[in-house]
């Protein structure tokens, strides 16, 4: 059953309280539950006590009036609404009254059940429609207050009429500061890159008709002169005809996403060690620049000039004082660089000790020159660390940027550092120019060298000789070194001086390698069945020294093929053995604990001082060819070799001497009291059956 409606009724007269009594009692739609009161005061203590529905109130009562009791009646909790009645023909008192609160308004002289049934129910519906949007809007102030966005809304004329609390953090106005002020007055946005003020945002979501977005590259100033990345969204509202009657702008300070933003992109763009362009960002800036010289017409102009550089000694500096050393050497090395090249020139780390130099607008023989001071430069400096000092140098290859001579960034590249790599060989501390017009370098040389190479791998087609190492005292010859050729197309043998620059240089040697180990096993075995006690010596490149996974493809071929360990020994070159120092030392132990044997190769070739000699923990030393067949007409080669006997002597270590050619090299060197000899005067190279 339906709850009956209470309603109090105000009125100074009983008779017009009866009268709306009895029109009440004739709706039978519902019951209704009536109480008077005959005066303001009675009828706000009864609103204040008790609960009702709705309240009819007349306009006249006594010195007040029916508007004076609607204000007073805002200050009571419950939200009752209140129905105006009067006799008076007024035109405004009905305006006057809606204005002060109530919910409609009758004329008493035209009073019939249904339109005060209608207005009690209308009344009644209204004040819930109104306690919903004041939820509403209870929801929506605080959703404002909580957001972490600023929110600033406007009127028609951009006068500010709202501001939420994070607005008022940005902006430094509070709520009663910037309410009444116009828009730009609290907040001012700008180009972060151009420094310029944006234009009025509020008008070119105006213009537009439409949200319009800030997101990227804009700051914002606040009154106290605060600065903060922001990114904000500017929307127009309009009524039902589509005419504008404010703007909403909701914005945000991103400075600290912007800044990580920043450090991310700095970070994926530049080398975390030097603070350099990476190599992907160098070849960005490298295809612009090689795009730049396709589009000039002009082919008399200045060219850009590539520099690539590979550091001379850093791997000395790596193995014998560790990593941290080394990433030091490379933070110092950027600073060396920028003394040179200008404050348009572009650096960057290209990937371990190498790094490459974009020359901006510069001829061919001034890029030589900033090259030819780089090297003088590093060439001076010395590295400390400790108690050590090292002196370090590069190699520079150089390239000019032209589309006719270069093509592509990749093919760019290659040849300056092929050029580099050729310059490295010289002896380092150099430069190499790039050769132009289809000329082609010894480097070139080496690729074509690479394919057929590859070739030969891929077919099987490597030959092995073997060459003795005599005893010189005359006993019978127990160890022979073998030696690998390949095949050209046409059938001719290739010496390792021909294709093994081209292994090292392509990666392919470690490949190489492992054929020749398989092909060597396969003979040892054939050879040891036949009850002969040969020793092999077999060569390794450097690439091998640093394969992880070769000692245990050793181990695997020593079991597969049934090998005696004693058997073998390994040639490592001098060269190697100091620019992989630490990590030589660790594959020695590693292979010798198998039982294998260690010899250095071409000892004196490269910058070896005896420190380095005691510590490797090798059985035999070649002495370099170039020393042995000068032994016996130069006094310094003399002096080298005896040194280098009877140092090896006090080390416990056996010398070979290689490269004997005539009877007088073998005498002076038996002279000597050197060990073991190889030469073609002996013995030539024979292929292994």
């Amino acid at each position: 059953m339906t709850e009956p409606i209470r309603v109090l009724i105000v009125d100074d007269d009983e008779d017009d309280y009866i009268i709306i009594k009895d029109l009440l009692s004739q709706d039978h739609s519902c019951g209704y539950v009536t109480s008077w009161a005959k005066c303001i005061a009675e009828g706000l203590s009864a609103l204040a006590t008790r609960n009702f529905d709705i309240c009819l109130c007349d306009y006249r009562l006594g010195a007040e009036n029916g508007i004076h009791f609607l204000q007073k009646v805002q200050s009571i909790p419950g939200n009752i609404p209140v129905i105006l009645l009067t006799g008076m023909d007024a035109a405004d008192v009905d305006i006057e009254a809606i204005r002060a609160g109530a919910s409609d308004y009758l004329d008493k002289n035209h009073l019939k059940v249904d339109s005060l049934v209608r207005s009690i129910r209308y009344s009644r519906e209204r004040i819930k429609i109104l306690e919903e949007l004041f939820r509403e809007k209870e929801r929506l102030q605080v959703t404002l207050e909580s957001i972490g966005e600023a929110v600033i809304a406007t009127d028609r004329s951009k006068i500010i009429i709202h501001i939420n609390r994070t607005g008022e953090e940005l902006t430094g106005y509070s709520f009663a500061e910037a309410v009444g002020r116009p828009f730009s007055e609290i907040i001012r946005l700008y180009n972060e890159n151009t420094g310029l003020p944006v234009l009025d945002p509020l008008d070119q979501a105006a213009i537009a008709g439409a949200i319009v977005r800030f997101d990227d590259n804009f700051i914002a100033t606040n009154q106290h002169e605060r600065t903060f990345a922001c990114e904000a969204t500017v929307s127009p509202i309009h009524d039902r005809e589509n005419i504008l009657i404010g703007t909403i702008v909701v914005f945000r300070d991103v400075s600290s996403t912007r800044e990580l933003t920043k450090k991310i992109s700095y970070q994926a763009a530049h080398d975390g060690l030097t603070g350099l362009l990476n190599r992907a960002s160098f070849e960005t800036v490298l295809s612009q620049a090689l795009s730049d010289s396709i589009e000039s017409k002009n082919t008399q102009r200045e060219r850009d000039v590539l520099l690539y550089l590979d550091l001379d000694g850093f791997k000395i500096v790596n193995d014998t004082c560790g990593h941290i050393a080394g990433d030091q050497l490379l933070r110092e090395l950027p600073e060396l660089l920028r003394r040179t090249i200008r404050k348009t020139d572009v650096c960057a780390r290209l990937g371990g000790d190498e790094f490459g130099i974009l020359l901006y607008s510069c001829f061919p023989d001034k890029g030589f020159s900033i090259a030819t001071q780089i090297c003088e430069n590093i060439k001076n400096y010395r590295f400390k660390w400790l108690d050590r000092v090292f002196i370090v140098g590069v190699s520079i290859g150089m390239a000019e940027v032209s589309p006719l001579e270069s093509g592509t960034v990749d093919s760019l590249m290659n040849k300056a550092d092929e050029a580099c790599y050729a310059a490295k060989k010289k002896g380092g501390n150099s430069i190499l120019v790039a050769q132009t017009h289809g000329k082609e370098t010894g480097v070139t040389g080496e690729r074509s060298m690479a394919l057929v190479l590859n070739s030969c791998l891929q077919r099987d087609d490597i030959v092995l000789y073997g060459q003795p190492i005599l005893d010189i005292s005359g006993k019978a010859n127990n160890r022979t070194e073998i030696l690998a050729r390949i095949r050209d197309d046409d059938g001719t043998l290739i010496f390792p001086g021909s294709f093994i620059p081209a292994a090292e240089r392509y990666k392919l040697s470690t490949v190489l390698d492992r054929k020749v180990i398989e092909l060597s096993f396969q003979f040892c075995r054939k050879h040891a069945l036949s009850g002969n006690k040969t020793i092999f010596n077999i060569n390794l490149t450097s690439a091998t020294m640093n394969d992880e996974k070769f000692p245990n493809f050793l181990e695997e071929e020593i079991k597969k093929y049934e090998i005696d360990a004693r058997m073998l020994c390994f040639e490592i070159m001098e060269t190697t053995a100091i620019d992989y120092f630490k990590s030589t030392i660790d594959f020695i132990n590693r292979i010798r604990r198998l039982g294998c044997q260690f010899a250095i190769d071409d000892f004196g070739s490269g910058v070896t001082t005896f420190n380095y000699l005691k510590l490797l923990p090798v059985e035999f030393i070649k002495i370099d060819r170039s020393f042995i067949e000068g032994c016996t007409q130069s006094e310094v080669d003399l002096a080298i070799v005896e040194s280098v006997h009877r140092i090896s002597r006090l080390l416990k270590v056996q010398t070979i001497a290689e490269g004997i050619e005539t009877p007088d090299t073998l005498e002076k060197i038996r002279s000597i009291g050197i060990g073991y000899v190889q030469g073609y005067y002996l013995a030539k190279p024979v292929p292994l059956a």
